[in-house]
């Protein structure tokens, strides 16, 4: 402690160079403390001591001038010098002595919380490493896990690589089959000038050779006969050959002849099995 007072008000300590209010139970208190407190009660702050005595508390300068130190102690005998030495100086040792106790207790408290402190943030590292030890954990499955499903993901993308081959192998497939049943059900038709005709195998090098499927209700005409093959005979029916009286063959002739399954006399006279009925 250097050589200034600090005000024992425990709430203040703030340090003292003018005028300081002294007890005597070796206390002091700054002017502004002092005025409130003793206003209130003549009882000491620090320790509660009764102050209500003549000369127990005495507003005191602490900033004096050589000349008035000098004038103070002059015409006293020694042992009254000595005496006011003597409390001076246990004054002064008080004030040491408490400031010494006073940082004492607080190194003491201080101390504690420190040991506490160490104490919870040795638990919160603990605790933290524990943490960080199952998120590391939890972090190297997820790492794996997500490997696993980038596998899993080039797995599908070359099964659906293989799919789109197939499906493409397939649509051309499908295509090729498509084509050929419509040149099945459509002959492809050529002009050679004289109208569209059908074409046996196609020319594709001859390029007055055009490809043509007609339109619906366009005629279309025979093709020539093979030299040296006789010509199919036109397609006829029952009913165009016979006359428009006798068409109907399940009814009685129209001369009172019968039909059971055969015709009746002819027109000459004749009987005819399996054809027309009477005439």
């Amino acid at each position: 402690m250097d050589n200034t007072f600090l005000c024992n008000f425990k709430t203040c300590r703030k340090v003292l160079t003018q005028n300081a209010w002294v007890t005597s139970c070796s206390h002091i208190f700054c002017e502004e403390d002092g005025v409130r407190e003793f206003q209130k009660a003549l009882v000491c702050p620090a320790c509660h001591s009764d102050l209500s005595g003549q000369y127990h508390v005495v507003l005191a300068n602490l900033n004096l001038d050589d000349r008035h130190k000098w004038m103070m102690l002059a015409g006293y005998r020694p042992e009254v010098t000595m005496y006011i030495c003597t409390k001076a100086l246990g004054f002064w040792s008080f004030q040491n002595h408490q400031e010494r106790m006073l940082k004492s207790t607080m190194a003491v408290k201080i101390k504690e919380k420190t040991e506490l402190l160490v104490k919870y943030y040795e638990e919160t590292v603990v605790s933290l490493k524990r943490d960080m030890s199952s998120l590391n954990e939890n972090i190297n499955v997820k790492i794996k896990q997500y490997e696993d499903l980038l596998k899993q993901i080039e797995e599908v993308d070359v099964a659906a690589e293989r799919q789109n081959m197939e499906y493409e192998r397939l649509l051309l497939k499908f295509d090729e089959t498509k084509r050929r049943r419509e040149n099945k059900k459509y002959r492809p038709m050529v002009d050679r000038g004289d109208g569209w005709s059908p074409a046996g195998r196609l020319d594709y090098s001859r390029s007055d050779d055009h490809l043509f499927v007609p339109p619906q209700g366009v005629p279309l005409r025979a093709p020539p006969p093979r030299q040296g093959l006789p010509s199919r005979p036109p397609r006829y029916s029952v009913n165009a050959m016979l006359p428009e009286r006798d068409v109907n063959i399940s009814e009685p002739g129209a001369h009172g002849g019968v039909a059971h399954g055969s015709m009746g006399a002819g027109a000459h006279g004749g009987t005819a099995h399996g054809s027309v009925g009477a005439g």
